[in-house]
């Protein structure tokens, strides 16, 4: 039985526009090792059926585990987890306004 990883993202929200665009940045640690550290932008614009977003990621690697292919996996894995955070934080602002 193989040991369990230990993961941290520490977030930091650098710019807010309108709620039109978000910048944020996170660093990712990996049982205590900095893996990677990214700067996210993510766009929002409504359409007559919702709203279109549109994220863009810049990664910096700076420890691989092994070929780096399992650090890949676990970045895009977290995207969705990124993005369903970010809705129910909309959410949750749009019920308070």
């Amino acid at each position: 039985m193989s040991a369990r990883r230990r993961d941290r993202k520490k977030i930091f929200i650098l710019d807010t526009a309108d709620a039109h665009r978000i910048v944020y940045s996170y660093e990712a640690v990996v049982d205590g090792e900095l893996r990677w550290i990214s700067l996210v932008t993510v766009r929002l614009e409504a359409e007559t059926d919702g709203t279109r977003l549109e994220r863009t990621e810049q990664v910096t690697f700076l420890r691989y585990a092994g070929d780096g292919s399992t650090d890949l996996a676990h970045l895009r894995g977290g995207r969705v987890l990124q993005l369903n955070g970010l809705d129910a934080a909309l959410q949750s602002g749009h019920r308070r306004q």
